[in-house]
């Protein structure tokens, strides 16, 4: 599965992943959590140049 990977780390998948384990009967001593991430942010390349570009990196 990829719950968890997307932009905002599994911090909004992840109760819900474990509501549904929950309600399935599984305990909460079987689930392994998974690494919670920082947000992703797209960064234009030029920005760790100091290039200074218009709104939406073009």
């Amino acid at each position: 599965t990829k719950a968890g990977m997307g932009a905002c780390g599994g911090k909004t998948c992840t109760s819900l992943i474990n509501r549904i384990f929950r309600e399935e009967g599984i305990k909460s001593e079987n689930i392994v959590l998974g690494t919670k991430r920082p947000l992703f942010v797209e960064v234009p390349m030029g920005s760790f140049a100091g290039i200074k570009t218009k709104k939406g990196g073009k």
